[in-house]
């Protein structure tokens, strides 16, 4: 049998070398991947990981291959933006004229701060992806529309640190979205108490997005913050049906009984001769100035086949 040439063993060698790295790499991404029901989500979250990688390798190098390789580093209108922790842009694939300027205090028409946003929520344990949500017109766009944004703290080989992220325009949405500022509304509940209502219910704040809020109820359905649009007069939320006639927030209350969060399924009404729509509800226990409360968000559900039949 003869040798084997030096020359293959070297190319089989590198190419073990650069499968291990990548497998390493990317080998906790689907996991983490499954906790989204949309497609577009997922690439959105890998389209930064990847260019959050190639910035760990290349730093500021790589804004030049995310501008002249624009075809790889964009899908469906979502493009790449960075940012140094002062709130400078460094790169933005969608306006190119904002690198150089402080936006640190850019502010939507609800008053939320999407670039305090963005740097904050990049390191956040509760958020692994740094999902930030804002309004925003996009390029060529006439309108304001919701945008979900997904976001990584990046060190560069000489040590500075950026944040980069990008963004899906009226994005679907996503229940993990909805179990991140439910947990986060029920930690900062713990820690202020009541203290902590005006700021959970300000559209300005991270716990309001793509139209929806978190509700907070005692543990008799009594409603604190309630679940749409505050009346401010007596609300018992265990009294609410959904179209089947069940209570989907007393069965809520019912699971929360033995475990510390839940999901729950209701049927609500769609639009004016539309198709009813399948939600969720997120809660779980929670606790203000002592006393037990539950705290929670509802959030669409993707639509089911059955659901498009005529009979709907």
């Amino acid at each position: 049998m003869g040798k084997t040439s030096p020359k293959i063993i070297v190319t089989i060698a590198t190419f073990i070398i650069l499968w291990s790295f990548k497998s390493s790499l990317f080998a906790g991404d689907f996991k983490e991947l499954r906790v989204y029901d949309y497609r577009d989500t997922k690439k959105l979250v890998m389209l930064v990981q990847k260019a959050a990688k190639l910035i760990s390798l290349q730093g500021d190098e790589a804004f030049t291959s995310f501008k002249e390789q624009k075809e790889k580093w964009t899908f469906a209108g979502c493009y790449l933006y960075v940012y140094n922790r002062k709130g400078v842009n460094l790169f933005h694939g969608g306006y190119p004229n904002l690198v150089g300027k402080n936006l640190i205090n850019f502010t939507d028409s609800h008053g939320k701060k999407g670039v305090q946003m963005l740097i904050r929520e990049s390191d956040n344990a509760n958020n692994p992806h740094g999902w930030i949500h804002y309004l925003w017109r996009s390029p060529g766009a006439l309108d304001y529309t919701w945008k979900s944004s997904c976001n990584f703290m990046v060190k560069k080989p000489d040590g500075g640190t950026v944040f980069i992220g990008s963004g899906i325009d009226s994005p679907q949405p996503e229940r993990e979205f909805f179990r991140i500022i439910v947990n986060a509304a029920s930690d900062l509940l713990k820690k202020k108490g009541q203290k902590a209502l005006p700021l959970l219910k300000s559209p300005a704040s991270r716990y309001a997005i793509l139209d929806s809020k978190v509700f907070i109820s005692d543990m008799k359905g009594n409603s604190i913050i309630p679940l749409g649009i505050d009346l401010e007069i007596d609300q018992n939320m265990f009294e609410y049906k959904d179209l089947t006639g069940r209570h989907p927030v007393k069965e809520l209350a019912l699971k929360l009984e033995s475990s510390d969060n839940g999901w729950v399924v209701m049927l609500n009404k769609g639009r004016i001769g539309g198709n009813p729509i399948k939600k969720t509800i997120y809660g779980r226990n929670s606790s203000m100035d002592g006393k037990k409360v539950i705290v929670g968000a509802i959030c669409k559900l993707p639509r089911p086949a059955w659901m498009n039949s005529n009979q709907f």
